[in-house]
């Protein structure tokens, strides 16, 4: 799978910055069209998941696989999830691998004073199918 994070500072946060990421997704991503719309929609998917994801890495009991990009826990630790985050369930299988993980961390984690500045994630045409 050909999954390519794109950071791009935005510091018109609304209209204007979101704007400025779909015209530079199209631009990097020529054979493919998307709305505005859907492009919020899957990073705002991107951002949930990785939030949870995080909290789940967190627990006591879980672990992150490196080589597959998953966490991975007894049936205790999923179902104390799922109480806190019911749309985790889609992660708690064999092939729910989350590769975008470690490429999220900095635009999800960075703090910006007087929130002057915000970062969001593109991602190309080959959408994830988490």
């Amino acid at each position: 799978m050909n999954l390519k994070i794109v950071a791009i500072e935005v510091t018109m946060v609304g209209t204007q910055g979101w704007n400025r990421m779909v015209k530079e997704f199209h631009l990097r991503n020529k054979y493919v069209s998307f709305t505005k719309a859907q492009i919020q929609d899957k990073e705002s998917q991107l951002k949930r998941d990785y939030k949870m994801l995080k909290a789940a890495r967190q627990q006591s009991g879980s672990s992150w696989n490196e080589k597959r990009n998953m966490v991975e826990g007894p049936p205790t630790l999923w179902e104390n999830l799922m109480v806190t985050f019911p749309k985790i369930k889609k992660f708690n299988n064999n092939k729910a691998t989350f590769p975008l993980f470690d490429a999220l961390g900095e635009p999800y984690d960075v703090k910006f004073p007087n929130n002057k500045a915000t970062y969001c994630s593109l991602i190309s045409a080959k959408l994830c199918t988490c």
